[in-house]
């Protein structure tokens, strides 16, 4: 599948979240796992601290998060942020947002 990606208000590239599901299968632990995914796959989530372009957001969950928290609850960990939110919450960018609510009521 490919997706589309349209502009953003400021002209870059908003690219779609990838959720990645770990199960615990074998010796090797989900949460480790995961952490090494996170590590690896650091210069493609990774920005500069006021720069994201380029950027894909990657959220992470386990099997056991989901059974444990829901689809609806903090059962996600996006790569870069600590602790587990909801989805929504783990796919936002809370300081783009504040950032668009000032520009709209500046203008």
């Amino acid at each position: 599948m490919r997706w589309s990606a349209p502009g953003s208000e400021f002209g870059r590239d908003v690219h779609p979240p990838v959720l990645l599901v770990f199960h615990q299968l074998g010796p090797r632990p989900a949460l480790r796992q995961m952490d090494k995914v996170a590590n690896l796959a650091d210069r493609h989530w990774r920005g500069e601290w006021n720069e994201y372009g380029g950027c894909v957001p990657i959220v992470a969950t386990t099997l056991e998060w989901l059974r444990e928290y829901g689809p609806y609850g903090a059962a996600f960990w996006r790569f870069g942020r600590e602790g587990r939110q909801p989805l929504r919450q783990a796919i936002g960018n809370p300081r783009r947002d504040a950032n668009l609510a000032r520009r709209r009521a500046e203008a």
